[in-house]
């Protein structure tokens, strides 16, 4: 037997919650009993009913419509405003097998610019692209993200914007963007200065998906870690990261946390779970190209996200290649907190990477 429940429908960018969407701009809905399987579109154009789940929403105008679908799943539905759905207040409703299983409100307006971030949540590190340009016209392109092993471990990569001849473009990706009134109604600011916005339009590849291109200033080097925002039609989207290195950085070598650490620079083993029962947990990573003066700084960061701990190595007093390694005590200490910790690396200030490593309690043996 169904049950109503409410829905909640956010933009799947900014997973705000109250905010408004714009149509063709991909969302997600959630709620409970929305499915009663999980399942994946496959194919274009997306269907319109997934696992016998379907989304119907109703325009201000009263007018419904059948909206495509991404995703469905018993707790969340991830779906595309219809195309025309008219600006305004409007109702969706969730039906499986043909019977209404939630419903919920939501505002739509011309445009409801959202970014999106690498580890989804609408925020750090934006999942962009960053798109080089020399001065002979080769073209690279990268993303502006690494990522560890463990879900939530994106970080913002340091940037190189290269020499003086060449340039360097931000390829971001959102949604709720293309309904803009004109190419000239959006506009960009990077680490709180304005930025030529060369582009904003759909992306053509995927449905839904909006990008803006926007060249990243020399001004900006040295910068590090940087917000990103749009504004659309007097519309901001939400903030996502990018980090703008130093002209001439640092090398960097195998960067992990590890349990033991070798004699010399042998490079240890790299080990991302731990127990509460642990010793320690020790970063090590090699820097090749350092120089007098540069500084490290390493930030230990609860589950939750609050600062633990720091580790300071202070100023280099000579140039070269170098270990570091620095640990946190386990067991019988704050660090014992179980859950997804992480550990940031600052050279000179600015973020050089970024590491997860997960900290839980030993097994208890079962009872016959």
């Amino acid at each position: 037997r169904l049950v109503v429940t409410e829905v909640a429908t956010v933009s799947a960018a900014t997973f705000q919650s109250g905010a408004a969407v714009a149509a063709e701009s991909i969302v997600s809905a959630f709620g409970q009993s929305l499915s009663t399987t999980t399942e994946v579109a496959t194919v274009v154009p997306l269907p319109t009913s997934l696992a016998g789940a379907s989304v119907l929403v109703k325009d201000s105008a009263g007018v419904e419509r059948l909206a495509p679908l991404f995703f469905v799943s018993p707790g969340q539905v991830n779906y595309l405003i219809p195309e025309g759905t008219r600006p305004g207040p409007a109702a969706m409703t969730v039906m499986v097998r043909e019977r209404v299983a939630g419903t919920g409100r939501l505002q739509v307006d011309p445009v409801a610019p959202g970014l999106f971030a690498a580890n989804a949540g609408g925020r750090g590190v934006a999942a962009a692209l960053a798109l080089r340009v020399r001065a002979d016209g080769a073209q690279t392109t990268d993303p502006v993200f690494r990522c560890g092993p463990l879900p939530g471990s994106c970080y913002a990569a340091p940037l190189d914007l290269g020499s003086e001849t060449g340039q360097v473009f931000l390829l971001l990706f959102g949604t709720g963007i293309r309904g803009r009134s004109s190419p000239s109604a959006v506009s960009a600011t990077v680490g709180g200065a304005s930025a030529e916005v060369l582009g904003a339009a759909p992306q053509g590849q995927f449905v839904g998906l909006d990008q803006v291109n926007v060249r990243l200033s020399r001004s900006l080097i040295g910068r590090g870690e940087m917000d990103v925002v749009l504004t659309v039609d007097g519309r901001r989207s939400n903030a996502v990261t990018v980090n703008v290195g130093p002209a001439t950085p640092v090398a960097l070598e195998n960067p992990r946390t590890t349990r033991t650490v070798p004699e010399g620079c042998a490079v240890p083993e790299s080990v991302t779970s731990f127990l509460t029962t642990d010793a320690r947990v020790t970063l090590w990573f090699l820097i090749r190209g350092r120089r007098q003066g540069d500084t490290a700084v390493a930030e230990w960061y609860f589950p939750n996200g609050t600062l633990y701990t720091t580790s300071s190595w202070g100023e280099a007093t000579t140039a070269g290649t170098f270990c570091y390694s620095a640990s946190i005590t386990i067991a019988g200490r704050p660090a014992s907190s179980p859950g997804i910790w992480s550990v940031r690396l600052k050279w000179n200030g600015n973020l050089l990477f970024s590491l997860s490593f997960a900290i839980s309690p030993p097994a208890v043996a079962g009872r016959e």
